[in-house]
């Protein structure tokens, strides 16, 4: 209950309120994936990327089928300028999408960055 809580405010933008009805979502059960995630979500969405990655990281370790979490780690990553750790999770979340443009692009960012010009020509 305190989850479905938490999505509301999410969807409203209110990412405090959501953030505290995750938190009390998972003292009451911690093993709770879904707030995790949810958890995490908010945290990012407040600009508190070191929390997010790494809630959001446990969430993987609970259920590592949630490759869409890949995706959003590399990009608060990026944030941060840590392109080297990005890479492994845009590769891990283009396994499972392929064809996902942007986190192609993204991926080939990373690359140029770190200066391995040749991993990041897309042909």
């Amino acid at each position: 209950m305190l989850n479905d809580l938490g999505n509301c405010y999410y969807r409203l933008q209110n990412y405090p309120l959501a953030e505290k009805s995750y938190r009390k979502a998972l003292e009451l059960s911690s093993k709770l994936t879904s707030a995790k995630r949810n958890l995490g979500l908010s945290l990012a969405m407040q600009q508190k990327s070191e929390d997010a990655i790494l809630l959001l990281n446990q969430g993987l370790a609970d259920d590592p089928g949630q490759a869409e979490l890949y995706h959003v780690i590399g990009d608060l990553q990026v944030s941060h300028n840590a392109c080297r750790e990005a890479l492994a999770n845009y590769e891990q979340y283009l396994q499972k999408y392929p064809s996902d443009v942007t986190a192609l692009c993204r991926l080939s960012d990373c690359y140029l960055a770190l200066g391995h010009t040749d991993s990041a020509v897309m042909g």
